[in-house]
């Protein structure tokens, strides 16, 4: 309790309570860089398998009852953050804990009635404010001194590993020193994003392995229903992109004819996009449409079929100007 000042939450005013908080975050991000060091060091000796256990991962997952594949990961990012400088270094030092002197240290007590005081040395600015004005401060850390938190290292690291090995060291640094710069103002989950797209850029000999057998899962299984057809299944890659974009165009919502919003829900309308890219699909392996049919209207039901009229052209059911010439392709 000493980061607390054994001081009970409930006695701490908001701003105390925030900067607090500022100094435990910054101590768990100091403590959790701490431990892959250490990590990394009994995996460097061997330490595991002089008492007994198969691997540091086993060890660690029996002693602290921790799921082997976080043992597994947190084993892989210690190993791995000597290969990257520009992380290692970001990471927050392990030799010196927090700072004092803010609210709730006993050592250093503020006052509640100075904290709303402007004039005193330590007084916080509009600037200091989190979530205000990021753009010109630059770092949100910049009151914990917290450059960059494990689970940020965890998920550039996972990103440059994957990383071919054909790719020049010279832009795989580059690619770091970037990602490590994103990590001012992104999440985790967003840095594994831009490390995927960067990764993307590196990679110029195609896709991946895991990339190339995602297309051979892909799937599709139709399950008979009353008065239709249940499916299920799976896309891969540009198939998957390919299906979203039509179907986000087509599933646009619609005024009514007497200006009323779009009454459907939105998986109505996916499938009523979804009924219109098939009925265009179907009319594509025997006509050339002149026209593009438009989205189906709230007001109307959805598009059937397009069926034969009597001069011997495919006619849409639910507009008359929609009209497709029976020509036959030719192979």
């Amino acid at each position: 309790m000493e980061l607390l000042g054994e001081r009970p939450v409930w006695s701490m005013s908001g701003a105390e309570r925030l900067a607090t908080l500022d100094a435990l975050e910054a101590e768990l991000a100091r403590l959790q860089t701490a431990r892959l060091q250490t990590i990394a060091g009994l995996e460097e000796v061997g330490y595991a398998q002089e008492i007994g256990a198969h691997d540091t991962v086993q060890l660690l997952a029996f002693r602290y009852r921790i799921d082997r594949p976080e043992a597994r990961r947190d084993v892989r990012l210690a190993l791995a953050l000597s290969k990257y400088a520009e992380v290692e270094a970001a990471l927050p030092a392990t030799d010196r804990p927090v700072d004092a002197g803010r609210p709730g240290d006993p050592d250093h007590p503020v006052d509640a009635d100075q904290l709303d005081d402007p004039t005193r040395p330590d007084a916080p600015t509009q600037a200091d404010e989190p979530g205000l004005h990021d753009d010109e401060t630059g770092d949100r850390d910049r009151a914990t001194d917290v450059y960059l938190r494990p689970a940020q290292a965890e998920a550039i690291v996972s990103a440059l590993e994957r990383v071919p090995s054909t790719v020049p060291a010279d832009d795989i640094a580059v690619a770091e020193q970037q990602l490590v710069n994103l990590a001012r103002h992104l999440s985790p989950g967003e840095l594994r994003k831009a490390g995927q797209r960067i990764r993307d850029i590196l990679d110029t000999d195609g896709p991946e392995p895991d990339e190339r057998k995602a297309y051979d899962r892909e799937s599709l299984i139709l399950f008979t229903a009353p008065n239709g057809v249940k499916f299920r299944g799976y896309l891969a890659n540009e198939n998957a992109e390919l299906l979203r974009s039509l179907i986000h165009a087509g599933a646009r919502p619609h005024r009514t004819v007497d200006g009323q919003l779009d009454p459907r829900p939105r998986d109505k309308r996916q499938a009523d996009a979804l009924t219109t890219t098939l009925t265009i699909a179907a009319t594509a392996y025997d006509a050339t449409p002149t026209h593009t049919p438009a989205s189906p209207h709230p007001h109307r039901r959805p598009p059937n079929r397009p069926h034969t009229s009597h001069q011997g052209q495919l006619t849409h059911p639910h507009n008359n100007s929609w009209r497709i010439h029976n020509r036959r392709s030719r192979l």
